[in-house]
């Protein structure tokens, strides 16, 4: 989920060729939404911006206390933005997309994208 159209759909490309099944979410209500419909859903991909009422901090706090199998990936473009609050990986844009890809790849706890998906 990311804050700009044009990001979100290079982080899903980006994921999607990196073998990752990728859903999409609007914002931080429908991504609670989805994983509490879903159980498919190991890794969310956070930016700190997000558009609704919920923000992409507190959308991180939400998944790592209400679904605690399912890891977080944060990402955001301003230092003044990492979540005190939230243990997880953070990736300070803008960054190389092999960034990304490893950090997704160590969070899926696979040596290689796209397996146990």
């Amino acid at each position: 989920m990311a804050d700009q159209p044009l990001l979100s759909l290079a982080a899903v490309d980006l994921a999607e060729q990196a073998g990752f099944m990728v859903v999409t979410a609007g914002d931080a209500q429908d991504a609670a939404a989805m994983l509490g419909e879903r159980s498919d859903i190991a890794i969310v991909l956070v930016d700190l911006d997000q558009p609704g009422r919920a923000r992409g901090a507190e959308l991180a706090a939400m998944i790592t206390r209400q679904w605690p199998a399912v890891r977080v990936l944060v990402l955001t473009d301003r230092v003044d933005q990492m979540p005190g609050e939230v243990a997880a990986p953070t990736i300070i844009r803008p960054c190389a997309d092999r960034v990304i890809v490893a950090a997704l790849t160590a969070l899926s706890g696979s040596g290689s994208a796209g397996s146990d998906r």
